[in-house]
């Protein structure tokens, strides 16, 4: 058990400056290193680790860390790229929460992030923040944040966030070192606890990391929300009628009093705010029976809009018929699903159009094959002249050492030049 606890402990910060390890936060009680480690908060770029652990609750903030400190657009580009380095460091975060700058920050860097599988492989949700809606977010930073982890979503940040419980912490290192400089001034956190007694300050001057969930009194960063005394079960209702709870199981949460899986609540919001209909003739007495219905409902939706369309076929075309079919017969209204489903075989069985679509694109990887070809041989065929261009110059200063520079002159003219010219 003690060996357990040395484990936990066991949490370095590595100056960016001197490469000195100090250890910073060992000295914490269990409880509070727990809350820091599993409500994470980080401000500028830097690379981190965080060997065997898992993140809750993880923040990523710039925070105008890098106005004025890059005149050109491409030195911020460049500095942003950093990024890619950062964040599979918080690959194990169950709640990413990024704020409008770092989101901007990976929008300005889409074409570099198109090289790069998601390092996210725990992820149940994205939450946008603040004046940032899911429209704006790109193909490419979709997959780069979403790909790793199938089930995940993007939402739009509450008023409010919500406590995450915490889970057992595992060993953890974290290993910061600035990329480009210091944040400035050093930052300090201060923790207080009545039930301690004591106050314990955690110096990151060096490390742009901010943690700031800690101890009895907790402070959430965002939204400044404090909670008192020992983790208190708090639910708040949003403006969709969907609870959300800070105690018991994290799994699920509550929606229009039904019980479902918590990373479906939005997904259930976003399907009754366009399609209402899909829940008029939905009613069920038994509540266990409800939750397994709307589960299945978006289960069967989070699956059908990942489908790549080069994977349709009609066997794709005829399952999912059978599963919209089954749906209908709990009582969701999904015409909206079928009419898509309708589309779709329209769209890619279409005759003779997609065949000549597809003759077409088979020309055009033809025609891209050849030109890579022939831009290869352009370059070596351009490298070889340029090497015998070198070659041609020695020999000619070779002749002009040998035979002055009338004999350079004549192996470039006539026989009789400068012969009878004027002295």
């Amino acid at each position: 058990m003690d060996g357990e606890l040395e484990k936990k402990k066991k949490a370095r910060i590595t100056s960016g400056e001197d490469g000195e390890e100090e250890d910073r936060i060992s000295r914490l009680p269990d409880d509070l290193l727990h809350r820091i480690l599993n409500n994470f908060t980080s401000v500028g770029i830097f690379p981190i680790t965080f060997e065997d652990s898992k993140l809750d609750n993880v923040n990523v903030k710039l925070r105008g860390w890098a106005n004025d400190k890059f005149r050109s657009r491409e030195e911020l580009k460049e500095y942003y790229r950093q990024l890619t380095i950062m964040l599979p460091g918080l690959g194990s975060a169950k709640i990413l929460n990024l704020d409008l700058e770092v989101i901007e920050a990976l929008l300005l860097i889409f074409d570099f992030l198109a090289s790069f599988p998601s390092p996210f492989y725990a992820l149940k949700c994205v939450k946008l923040p603040h004046g940032c809606n899911e429209a704006s977010i790109s193909y490419t930073l979709r997959s780069y944040l979403l790909g790793g982890s199938p089930t995940a979503t993007i939402v739009t940040a509450s008023p409010q966030n919500n406590m995450i419980p915490c889970t057992k912490a595992a060993t953890t290192e974290a290993q910061n070192m600035m990329l480009q400089e210091p944040l400035g001034d050093p930052t300090k956190v201060l923790v207080n606890s009545g039930y301690m007694r004591k106050t314990v300050c955690i110096d990151t001057a060096d490390t742009g990391v901010q943690d700031e969930l800690m101890g009895q009194k907790c402070l959430l960063d965002s939204d400044r929300v404090r909670q008192h005394g020992a983790p208190v079960k708090r639910t708040e209702r949003t403006a969709n009628d969907c609870l959300s709870s800070s105690g018991g199981n994290s799994d699920f949460g509550i929606w229009r009093g039904h019980e479902v899986n918590s990373e479906f609540l939005c997904l259930l919001n976003r399907i009754s705010n366009k399609y209402p209909e899909t829940f008029e003739h939905f009613t069920t007495k038994n509540k266990k029976f409800c939750t397994l219905k709307l589960n299945q409902l978006c289960t069967s939706v989070n699956d059908f809009l990942r489908i790549s369309m080069t994977d349709v076929d009609t066997e794709m075309i005829a399952e999912y018929r059978d599963v919209f079919v089954e749906l209908q017969k709990f009582g969701f209204n999904v015409s909206w699903l079928v009419n898509r489903l309708n589309y779709i075989e329209e769209i890619r069985f279409s005759q003779p159009l997609l065949s000549e679509l597809d003759a077409i694109e088979c020309c055009i990887d033809d025609a891209k094959s050849k030109l890579q070809e022939f831009q290869i041989h352009l370059d070596d065929t351009k490298n070889k002249l340029k090497d015998l261009q070198a070659l041609r110059v020695e020999k000619m200063q070779q002749i002009q050492k040998a035979f002055g520079t009338l004999g350079t002159n004549l192996l470039a003219g006539y026989t009789g030049d400068d012969l009878l010219s004027s002295p």
